[in-house]
């Protein structure tokens, strides 16, 4: 599981909640990868769904994205991972 957040955040849960989070996890992040293709392919847009917190940093930072360059530079979030589903 990446990043290293992700697996703290996952670790205190089980069964169905788990299944429940990691699906989650998973659309958030394949929407994360989508934008940077289309960032790559000078389709610039807004990113999808609320602001970067910790843990989606943390991802595409993994998967090398720059972030101080467009489409994410303005989609950091200053407060606290804004990306966890309830």
């Amino acid at each position: 599981m990446t990043p290293e957040e992700s697996r703290r955040r996952l670790r205190a849960l089980s069964g169905d909640e788990l299944e429940r989070q990691r699906g989650l996890l998973a659309q958030r992040q394949f929407s994360l990868l989508r934008t940077q293709l289309k960032s790559d392919l000078s389709m610039y847009g807004r990113p999808y769904g609320p602001l970067l917190g910790p843990e989606d940093r943390a991802f595409v930072e993994h998967c090398g994205v720059d972030l101080s360059r467009q489409p994410w530079k303005d989609a950091v979030a200053a407060a606290p991972d804004t990306a966890q589903a309830t």
